[in-house]
């Protein structure tokens, strides 16, 4: 019943993060010339492709929304969204010691492989 119950908190706690990196997103690209569907002539399952992707990810690993979250932070509201805490390299964003703990990085490559490299995450931390 206690396993039931715990199952029961973590999905609620699971879909309140992605509500919240849903309504981030979505101010991003308010303010942005990005808009929902943009993708859909050079990869048609782009949207499905990231929520899969997520979705994958955070069953095997509770912490990847999290995790997500808080890359999209120390991108968007630190600096400006520019995705400049992906690059990778000596005196870049993702090297400073302040952002030596963030993670979730996996699943932005893997939802840039699933998509034939077409859907960059750059796009979506704008």
């Amino acid at each position: 019943m206690a396993a039931a119950t715990e199952t029961k908190s973590s999905s609620l706690q699971l879909q309140q993060l992605l509500l919240i990196m849903l309504l981030l997103l979505l101010q991003c690209v308010v303010c942005s010339s990005l808009s929902i569907g943009l993708y859909v002539l050079s990869c048609p399952a782009a949207e499905l492709i990231v929520r899969e992707q997520v979705r994958s990810a955070t069953s095997a690993d509770g912490t990847v929304p999290g995790k997500l979250l808080r890359l999209l932070f120390h991108d968007c509201f630190v600096e400006g969204c520019d995705a400049s805490v992906l690059l990778e390299g000596e005196e870049t964003e993702r090297d400073d010691p302040a952002n030596a703990l963030l993670g979730g990085f996996q699943v932005i490559d893997s939802v840039e492989t699933g998509s034939g490299d077409v859907v960059s995450w750059d796009c979506f931390l704008r």
